[in-house]
């Protein structure tokens, strides 16, 4: 459940950015390390590619 709700968090933080930032990744150390992963593999297919 913990997961879920993590994720629901990054999907809000990705909609509310612009399209020029999306453009970059979420950096790691702003992440916490047991969702570091998951922003990794969730962001990265997201994302355009720059």
């Amino acid at each position: 459940m913990r997961l879920l709700l993590d994720i629901e968090v990054l999907k809000e933080h990705v909609a509310e950015m612009s399209p020029r930032t999306q453009c970059r990744i979420i950096p790691l150390e702003t992440v916490k390390s047991n969702i570091a992963h998951i922003t990794k593999i969730y962001a990265s297919p997201k994302l355009p590619k720059c």
